[in-house]
This record gives C-alpha cells, structure tokens and sequence, in this order.
C-alpha cells in the first residue's frame, strides 16, 4: 500500500473527531480497518449494537412492533401460530396494508451517525412467543437484524446534496478509496443484531 493509500484512510479517521463516545471511537477505526482489510465482509460490533438499541428512534422502532403485534393478536389470538405477514399499524392504531414499520435510524453525536446513521433493510424474528387468552396479554422474545451499507455513492460527496460532508475532506477521502481505478476497496455491509424482549396487554 502506498503513502497516499494510508493518508487518506488518517482522514477517514479524522471524520470520528466530534464523537464524544471513546468506545464508539474505536467502533469507527475497527469499521475502517475493515474497509482497508478490502474483504467485504459484514461487519458488527457489540458496542455498537449496545449504543443503537438506546437510541430514542430504536425505541420507536419497537414500539411499532409491539403496537403491530398487539393489534393482530386482538383480532386473532392465533395470528403469530398461522404466520400471519405483521403489516405496519400506526399510533392512531390504523393499520397500514402494504406498508412495513419503518426502519430505524441510529443516529448520535456520540459516534453513531459516522458509523451506521440510516439503515436500509432489518428483519425480526420471534424466537419466542407466549399468548394468553384469557388475561389477552403476551410475551415475545424477538431477534432482530439491521443493515447499513459502509460505503458512499456519488451523491454522498455532492455539496449540493450533502452540504455538510462537504466541509469535511474525510468523506472525499472515503469515496476516492473506494471508487478510483487502482484503489476500489470494497464497502461492507453492517449488522446491527439485538434481542429484546416485549409484550403486554392486547384489549
């Protein structure tokens, strides 16, 4: 690797500099060591996971899952048994044919938004799940996987589009590792994976 190749992956790593999260710090040099390791590989770290789960837009998040779970089970107590699709149901408790519950965010000056910011796909599984009828109450233990793409496109470095990445010269640095003949390394998928647990009545 040549001197330029390790002066533009130091101003990757200058992005992380308004952090105030000193392990989000090190999450952010591992994701770019990874990115420089050029395999491609999904990439997750428990700090990572631990810092997202607090967010207020991950707590939105499942709360849209509880509401949804609990809207179907009021209809049919055998709904999660039939494997019924959960379609999105909002806080007017309407639900929404079509639409999943939107994805979360993860977002935070503490080191979250260098390192994942927007998501583009999750998946929830219910390893778990107790119905009572009677007390119309449940109990599920969910897995659930996020992913965000490590990379940048052109739009990423457009100051008409990204006005503030344009202040910063790392995210120019980040594209031109990734994008010019001769460098091209490889973006990465990030998986962000929690197992909460939720439940309550459902009348």
């Amino acid at each position: 690797m040549d001197k330029a190749d390790d002066l533009l992956f130091d101003d990757m790593k200058f992005l992380k500099v308004g952090a105030y999260n000193f392990v989000l710090k090190e999450n952010f040099d591992m994701m770019v060591q990874h990115f420089r390791d050029n395999q491609g590989t999904p990439y997750n770290n428990y700090h990572l996971d631990r810092a997202a789960e607090k967010t207020e837009d991950f707590k939105r998040f499942l709360a849209d899952i509880e509401r949804s779970m609990k809207y179907e089970l009021k209809l049919d107590s055998k709904f999660f048994h039939n494997k019924g699709v959960l379609n999105y149901v909002n806080e007017n408790n309407e639900k929404q044919i079509g639409h999943e519950i939107l994805r979360p965010k993860v977002q935070g000056y503490n080191g979250l938004s260098i390192a994942v910011n927007d998501t583009w796909a999750y998946d929830v599984k219910i390893v778990g799940l107790k119905v009572s009828v009677p007390e119309k109450y449940f109990y599920a233990h969910l897995e659930i996987t996020v992913w965000d793409h490590f990379g940048l496109d052109d739009l990423d470095i457009d100051p008409d589009e990204k006005p503030l990445y344009a202040r910063f010269p790392g995210f120019d640095s980040w594209y031109i590792l990734q994008h010019k003949i001769g460098k091209c390394y490889k973006p990465f998928i990030t998986e962000l994976r929690f197992k909460p647990m939720t439940g309550g009545k459902y009348d």
